[in-house]
């Protein structure tokens, strides 16, 4: 029976991420390529196993010390009840013979040397015995061999015993595997893998212009833009998969066929899109850019189907108008005050034009279909408005859901449900239900702006699903209003992305989140059958990006803008801010 050199710096890379010494198990891995050894032994290797195995390592020690003492009948009661030994009591090369002075490292020829020497006396010391004692002799240690044979035949079959029974009751998914990048590409501020091609994959580049790549057909393909378009910041499938659009930082839309055909340009925004979502049937895109300006378009016409902002709202609805005319009011006070200001009070004439900028502020930055002919976007004072698809402005507003006191950060629907979940920048989550324009629950404990919503099915009860920036992802019971789990990322590092991927035949769902230190974080929600079938969120996967600079002053290994799951959940695509972006193998 051996132990491999790659066998043991496994069982040390996996005690590293066990004891959560990521960085240590990742330098490893770096050095050793250990990871490619988890397939083969991660069914079969137990939680604890290094440390079990020098544990029984001892125990053989001090059990061989009792059998020889046995042997000699100079054994003692004592040692056999107490069993008091310890790590280097069972190293026989330190004994209590051995000075400190005596002890030295053994170049490999000396170790040879006396590892010879020892066999030539052996050999010969068994000769003359042999020889002194005839074939009575040889037969007895014969015997001996083979009983001994048997013995560690017995006890090799024991460990495998204890080896199974450890790996049936261990829970596997409390392993933290370190993940390697197998593909990359240029710094990206938006990455989507096809919703029906899980080899399909597109980015934006930060060199104006966006990227089609096949995985199986190892094949790419440009759609550049005009130099006038700057930096392309969203790009996102049509449900079908058959389309995708781009959304640049001058407001245009391009729309694109899966070839890399420029289809339509969509020209009516004139600022950065923040937001770019397809009606359920694809029929429609919904854009909204920075100044609060939303715009519905015919995805076959490529016309504008609806538009709406902030001056065809004001008589629309009674309670608009009076939002925004107390805006205006405000904002004029502000501007007249700040004219006024004589030139001696410079000061205050700048902090009343900022506080005056900040009446322009942004509404929010996400939007959300209902179906596919109703959406919700943000609004004025932070309400969410419920439109309708129609060229006619007077009939486009159909509901305002108030309550919120901060900007709209993320929205998220679920159709099954029939539910609306918002939340804003200060961390409070609502949610609405039906014709009802007050909310159904008010869930709080997020510090800061939300980054994900999402609402999960678990052992057929609904829960919410909830990532902020505060570093915490969040489990809601919404009808109780209680957390059901909790968890943080590293250093409290902020969450800026985070996405939902869930397996459509074993139900099992992951969360891969995105923090401000450049790390990937995979998460498994669970039910924990040692605790009544409690749900959980536990880290089962870490990904670090290590930006590789020339320049050593540069600090920044970028932040992660993007994640894209593929449909299978095979691979998740991460765009960085800086450096090279990757696609990450999780199965």
């Amino acid at each position: 029976m051996s132990v491999s050199v790659n066998e043991i710096n496994y069982l040390i890379w996996r005690y590293l991420q066990e004891s959560g010494l990521e960085v240590s198990a990742y330098a490893l891995d770096d050095e050793t390529t250990v990871n490619k050894l988890d397939s083969t032994y991660s069914q079969h290797v137990p939680l604890g196993c290094l440390v079990d195995l020098i544990q029984k390592g001892i125990l053989y020690s001090k059990m061989t010390d009792l059998v020889a003492s046995t042997k000699a009948d100079n054994i003692v009661q004592d040692d056999i009840i107490n069993l008091n030994f310890n790590f280097f009591a069972a190293l026989h090369q330190i004994n209590s013979n051995e000075t400190t002075s005596d002890r030295r490292i053994l170049k490999l020829e000396d170790k040879n040397d006396d590892i010879n020497n020892s066999l030539t006396s052996i050999n010969i010391k068994e000769n003359d015995e042999i020889t002194s004692n005839g074939k009575d002799k040889l037969n007895n240690v014969s015997q001996e061999k083979e009983e001994k044979d048997q013995q560690q035949q017995q006890q090799q079959q024991q460990q495998e015993l204890q080896l199974e029974n450890s790996v049936s009751q261990a829970d596997k998914s409390d392993f933290i595997k370190v993940l390697k990048d197998s593909f990359s590409y240029d710094s990206s501020y938006s990455v989507a893998f096809s919703p029906t091609d899980k080899n399909l994959i597109a980015w934006a580049q930060r060199n104006n212009q966006s990227i089609l790549y096949s995985f199986d057909k190892n094949s790419k393909i440009e759609m550049p833009l005009p130099l006038s378009c700057k930096e392309t910041l969203l790009i996102s499938w049509s449900p079908d998969g058959k389309l995708l659009v781009t959304a640049s930082e001058n407001g245009e839309l391009r729309l694109w066929s899966i070839d890399g055909t420029l289809i339509s340009t969509l020209a009516m925004h004139h600022w950065p899109i923040v937001s770019v979502h397809w009606s359920p049937t694809g029929k429609y895109i919904l854009s909204l850019d920075i100044r609060n300006v939303a715009v519905v378009w015919d995805v076959v016409f490529g016309t504008v189907v609806s538009h709406l902002d902030k001056e065809s709202w004001s008589h629309v609805d009674k309670n608009i108008s009076d939002i925004i005319k107390d805006d205006n009011n405000v904002l004029n006070s502000i501007i007249a005050s700040s004219i006024s200001t004589t030139a001696s009070n410079t000061d205050n004439s700048i902090i009343n034009i900022k506080e005056a900028e900040s009446f322009n502020k942004s509404y929010g930055t996400d939007t959300c279909w209902l179906d596919d002919n109703k959406f919700v976007i943000p609004g004025p004072r932070s309400t969410l408005l419920v439109c309708q698809v129609t060229s006619d402005t007077t009939n486009s507003i159909i509901g305002i859901l108030a309550g919120h006191e901060e900007s709209i950060c993320c929205i998220k629907y679920d159709p099954k449900l029939r539910l609306l979940c918002s939340a804003s920048e200060d961390g409070i989550i609502r949610i609405w239900k039906g014709n009802s324009t007050n909310s159904l629950q008010i869930l709080t404990g997020h510090s800061l702006a939300v980054s994900m919503l999402e609402f999960v099915n678990m052992s057929n009860k609904w829960y919410l699903l909830s990532a902020s920036i505060d570093g915490t992802i969040r489990i809601w019971d919404f009808v109780q209003n209680e957390i059901i789990d909790l968890v943080t990322v590293d250093d409290g590092q902020a969450i800026l992305n985070a996405s939902l991927y869930e397996d459509k035949d074993t139900k099992d769902k992951f969360i891969a989140t995105g923090d401000s230190s450049g790390s990937i974080n995979i998460w498994k929600i669970k039910n924990d059958t040692k605790n009544n079938g409690e749900i959980k969120i536990r880290q089962i996967g870490l990904y670090q990006h290590f930006q590789d600079n020339e320049d050593e002053s540069m600090e920044d290994s970028g932040y992660v803008s993007d994640l894209s799951w593929s449909n299978c959940g095979s691979k998740l695509a991460v765009s960085f801010s800086i450096g090279k972006s990757v696609v990450i193998n999780i199965q």
